[in-house]
Parts: structure tokens; C-alpha cells; sequence
């Protein structure tokens, strides 16, 4: 669908070669990314001073390396979409090489200094882990804090109305909902579309609110429960509820 839909024409000559480069980039960029810049830096510089090392273990990091990086680089240029899971084998591999490129800046003698930066490297690794154990602050889930509120309100499974694909994931597939194209024209015909749910889970940006006002504009049918905000309160969730009569 990506190559005969949407780019079309651009694949003859050489947009393919252009594609398959820049796809290429996108995967190399973020296997990097996927470890961390300074967890990559120290992997790249001391992959040198390994490279003759022919011992098992080090083999083995690379096959592991090699097979990942073709199999990110296959997935991407099938779907054009690379999900981040699929990059944790390759940092997990850049976690070794750079562990052991600490390990040498340590036992390293004659040089104080890279001593110095080791220890700064470990240091900033053990902030990262304390931050990342630390409690999210609130609203860092707050879509999926929406939904399963709503999966708990609405005990009898009434039909809801979602407009975003990751509310839809959050609300599981054994509910009954349904879905509308976030970037179309909202009018009244949106709101007969809307019209036998009977909650409306909406997910709402700064720039894009649309669909919201509209709903809020008719208080005689929809009534406003509950609302989830991110941390910034710049996105949030709505949740209506239709008014029977």
C-alpha cells in the first residue's frame, strides 16, 4: 500500500534508492538511540581496540548485532514503521561492548583522566536508573488511566464512541466501540455518527479540539464526566456520556 498508494511514481529510478538509504539511516540512527549517545560512544571507540579479539563471546555480541540490525532494517522497509522493541536486542549488544569499554577506561593506568570520565559515566547511568525507578509523575498515562476508568464505569459494556487508535488499544478489543477518522471535517453528520453511543471518549491536543466543542456545544445530549490530563495539560482525554431521555 506505501509503495503503489501513497509514493506511487517516486519509486521509479531512483526513488527506491533513495528509500532503502534513508530507511537504512533510520535504522542505524536509532539503534544508536535505542542504547543511549554516550553508552553508543564508548561502544564505537573501544570496538577497535577489540576488533582482533576472536574469543567466543565477542563473536557471538557480533552475530547477535548483525542479525538484529538485518531484521530491524527487513521490518522497516516492509511496514515503514520500526516499533522500539524490536531495537532491544540491539542495545542490550551496545550495552555489552560499552560495558566493556568502561571495564578498560578503569584498569587503564596510565591515564588518570579516563579514570575520571569512567567514573562520570557510571555515575550518570546510576541518575538515569534512579530516574527511571522513580514513580511517574501524574498524568504520564493518563489515556490509558482514561480508559481503564471508563472500562470501570461502563458496567453494563454500552457502546463507545473513540477517536484515537491508542484509546481504542487501551479499551481492548472485548468492548464495543467505534471509531472515526480524527482528520475529518466534523459537522452534524459526525454527530449522528456518534449518536447510538452512549459514551464518547475523545482524545483532545491543544491544536486539535474540534470534535470536542462540537460535542460540548450540545449539552441537551452529551453531558462531560470525566476528564484526564497529561502532565503539561496540553492533551487530555474527555469522556461523555449521552443523555437519555
Amino acid at each position: 500500500m506505501m509503495s503503489q498508494q501513497i509514493l506511487g511514481g517516486f519509486l521509479e529510478e531512483y526513488g527506491l534508492f533513495v528509500i532503502l538509504v534513508s530507511l537504512f539511516l533510520i535504522t542505524f540512527i536509532k539503534s544508536i538511540l535505542s542504547a543511549g549517545a554516550i553508552c553508543s560512544a564508548i561502544a564505537v571507540k573501544y570496538f577497535w581496540a577489540f576488533k582482533n579479539n576472536t574469543s567466543a563471546r565477542f563473536r557471538v555480541i557480533y552475530a547477535v548485532m548483525l542479525i538484529t540490525f538485518l531484521s530491524m532494517y527487513m521490518i522497516i522497509t516492509k511496514v515503514f514503521v520500526l516499533s522500539g522493541r524490536y531495537t532491544i536486542t540491539m542495545a542490550f549488544m551496545l550495552l555489552i561492548l560499552a560495558s566493556f569499554g568502561i571495564a578498560k577506561l578503569l584498569q587503564n593506568h596510565s591515564a588518570r583522566y579516563r579514570k575520571k570520565i569512567a567514573v562520570i559515566v557510571l555515575l550518570i547511568f546510576s541518575i538515569t536508573l534512579l530516574k527511571n525507578l522513580m514513580p511517574k509523575p501524574e498524568g504520564f498515562n493518563f489515556r490509558q488511566d482514561a480508559m481503564i476508568w471508563l472500562k470501570q464505569y461502563n458496567i453494563a459494556k454500552e457502546d463507545v464512541f473513540i477517536n484515537d487508535l491508542r484509546l481504542a488499544y487501551y479499551y481492548e478489543y472485548e468492548y464495543l466501540y467505534k471509531m472515526i477518522i480524527q482528520n475529518e471535517d466534523y459537522n452534524l453528520t459526525t454527530l449522528e455518527k456518534i449518536n447510538n453511543s452512549k459514551y464518547i471518549s475523545l482524545y483532545i491536543t491543544r491544536d486539535e479540539k474540534r470534535l470536542y466543542d462540537l460535542i460540548k456545544s450540545h449539552p441537551e445530549d452529551f453531558t462531560l464526566v470525566k476528564v484526564f490530563c497529561n502532565g503539561k495539560r496540553d492533551k487530555s482525554v474527555a469522556i461523555f456520556e449521552k443523555i437519555t431521555r
